[in-house]
Parts: C-alpha cells; sequence; structure tokens
C-alpha cells in the first residue's frame, strides 16, 4: 500500500482540558495499536444484570446497525467504512437549481406578476368631506387598527384679494394652528406604507373674503380580506 492511500490511527487520552484525539501512527505500520474502549462508561457497578442500563451489547453503530459495547478510533464517520454511510456534501459545492417552473405559496395573491391564485384586493375606502361646517373639536376620523391607507386633501378655493383657508391637521388631538401639520389650499397628503391609524382633527382656517369657499376631503383605506 502506498504512503499515501494508508490511513491514520488516533487514540483518546486525556489531555489538560480534556479528551483529545492523539496521532499514533498508521494502519499497518509496525507498532500502531489502538486499544479497544468501552461505548458506556462509569456504570460498572450495575452488575451484569444490569448491562441495559451500560448500553449493553445492543448500542447500535452509527449507520443503525446492530454494534457492540466497543468502538475503535480507526472507525471514521460519514465514510463509506459504515456500511454505507457517506459524507455530508461538501458546503463549498454549490446547490443544484430545481428544474421547471418556480413555486409559489398557494395563499400568496398578488396584484401583478405571477401568482397562483387570483387577486383579491383586501382594501376598502371610505372618504369624508371636509366643509366650513365640519366641527373642529370631533375627528373627521376615529381610531382604525387596520387602516392602510390615508389621503387628505385641501380643494378650498378662493378669487384674489380673497384668501382660501389653510386645513390644519391634528393626531389624536385637536390641532392648533401654528402648532400642527398645515395644508395649503389645492395640496394633498399621502400616507401608504407608512399609515397612521391615529384619529384625524381638521381645522380649516384663514379663509378671508365672500369668495372663499371651504372644501376638501379625507380618504382612509382600511385592511377588509375578503
Amino acid at each position: 500500500m502506498r504512503p499515501s492511500q494508508r490511513r491514520p490511527v488516533f487514540r483518546m487520552v486525556m489531555g489538560p482540558v480534556g479528551m483529545i484525539k492523539q496521532f499514533v501512527g498508521f494502519e499497518g505500520d509496525p507498532g500502531t495499536k489502538v486499544q479497544p474502549q468501552r461505548r458506556g462508561g462509569g456504570l460498572g457497578s450495575l452488575g451484569a444484570s444490569n448491562a441495559s442500563d451500560r448500553g449493553g451489547t445492543d448500542m447500535p453503530n452509527p449507520d443503525g446497525s446492530p454494534g457492540t459495547m466497543f468502538y475503535d478510533e480507526r472507525q471514521v464517520w460519514g465514510t463509506l467504512d459504515n456500511a454505507g454511510v457517506v459524507a455530508p456534501q461538501d458546503p463549498n459545492a454549490s446547490i443544484p437549481m430545481a428544474s421547471g417552473p418556480q413555486e409559489f405559496d398557494p395563499g400568496i395573491s398578488l396584484p401583478f406578476g405571477v401568482s397562483i391564485i387570483a387577486w383579491k384586493n383586501p382594501t376598502t375606502f371610505q372618504s369624508v368631506p371636509i366643509l366650513a361646517s365640519t366641527p373642529i373639536n370631533v375627528p373627521v376620523l376615529s381610531l382604525n387598527m387596520k387602516r392602510n391607507g390615508l389621503v387628505i386633501q385641501n380643494n378650498s378655493t378662493a378669487t384674489s384679494p380673497d384668501i382660501p383657508a389653510t386645513f390644519w391637521i391634528g393626531f389624536n388631538a385637536q390641532p392648533q394652528i401654528g402648532l400642527a401639520l398645515s395644508l395649503a389650499p389645492g395640496a394633498g397628503l399621502l400616507f401608504d406604507i407608512i399609515c397612521p391609524r391615529d384619529s384625524i382633527y381638521i381645522l380649516p382656517a384663514g379663509a378671508t373674503g365672500a369668495s372663499a369657499v371651504t372644501q376638501g376631503v379625507v380618504v382612509q383605506g382600511t385592511y377588509a380580506p375578503l
């Protein structure tokens, strides 16, 4: 047997921090000898009648076949030496790609692209008009834990030199002029991906002149699956 084909032999010995594997030599070399060791240990005082408590002679080998109470350090786990048990796949090897069409979760419903089941729109919208008579001490929208869309539009108008109203927006509290989020006439505000669930208050203010018309709309989307 060529030296490159010889298998190294090791034995377990007590080291400074516990059991370590010590190189003995190569299999077949003179003087290379490995003492068999018990599979179970420390329970010899139980006696022959309690052999099953110590592991017994039926303790299986790594491949699942019936074994003995002894093992040999020359037995290498993960090789063909153990009745066909093979080593795991090399982690550096590429994983083969599955052939055929890509699979999707049957529960996925997409408004675009590839989808196994038909698109089901889980959102419903509600519009609330804003007028000059809209009370400022009552929220136009109450707390909505399933809100997933919010649009606020200021459609107020006026003929110069008159001035249209500005919307002041409060979240969970009545807004104060100059201290709340403002929305100029003709402007809109959209919350989509990050949408507040809070109650919404609207305070139209600043309108002057007979031609000024205070108007607008608040639209909320709510998650409502079919």
